[in-house]
């Protein structure tokens, strides 16, 4: 009732602080309903859409960017309470897609570039989370552990490129700090065996090095005019 009240008075009197205060309601009544139960409360989605839209219509990129945030925050979520809270894939699979489908809206609707660009930072980190919780808190095999840890290192290294390309410097940030977290979070895995720690260092230095050459190659486009602002 309370978000519904402030959802109409918001909407009507066009006040963006209360559609504001309305999301946090939403949030805060799907909150209660989750930690008294184990179920997802999906009629949560009805109340962030219509918030959502009210945002989209008054054109108030800060509450989208909030909505953005809560439907993030949703989604990842679901990984720690569908399956008996072993998800993470899904949380990954959806991740990847969101990001996908933002580099598919900047390519055929550039015209939406201002949309897809954010939307593509908040997907990559949706994904890198269930990613990580897959890696380091699943306990996986150490074949699965390598596997998983190399498909995590090969994204965000294309989610850089493809930011640097673009000019997303939210997704680049993004990207740069998941992957000292997920280098970081190996070498705490791996450094309990010599080779282990060899073969960690090895594989570093040779990304580090790509990333240095592709920031070597950002800054002279940038120097150039290439880059946009």
């Amino acid at each position: 009732l309370w978000w519904i009240g402030t959802f109409v008075a918001g909407a009507t009197l066009r006040s963006n602080p209360t559609l504001a205060l309305t999301l946090i309601l939403v949030c805060t009544w799907s909150f209660l309903k989750t930690s008294t139960s184990s179920y997802v409360h999906w009629p949560f989605l009805i109340g962030w859409g219509l918030v959502t839209v009210a945002f989209a219509w008054q054109r108030w990129w800060p509450g989208l960017h909030l909505s953005a945030l809560a439907l993030s925050l949703f989604i990842i979520s679901l990984g720690y309470q569908l399956g008996s809270g072993h998800s993470h894939d899904l949380v990954a699979v959806i991740g990847v897609l969101g990001a996908v489908g933002a580099v598919a809206v900047e390519k055929f609707r550039p015209d939406l570039d201002h949309v897809a660009a954010p939307l593509f930072a908040y997907a990559v980190a949706v994904a890198f989370e269930g990613l990580f919780v897959l890696q380091f808190f699943e306990n996986p095999v150490s074949g699965r552990l390598i596997i998983l840890a190399v498909v995590t290192l090969v994204l965000l290294v294309a989610v850089i490129a493809y930011a640097m390309s673009a000019g997303n410097r939210g997704a680049l940030w993004i990207a740069y700090i998941a992957f000292s977290i997920e280098v970081l979070a190996l070498y705490g895995v791996t450094v309990g065996s010599i080779l282990g720690t060899s073969v960690f260092f090895l594989i570093a230095a040779l990304i580090v090095a790509a990333l240095s050459y592709a920031a070597l190659q950002l800054a002279r486009r940038s120097s150039n005019g290439g880059l946009p602002a």
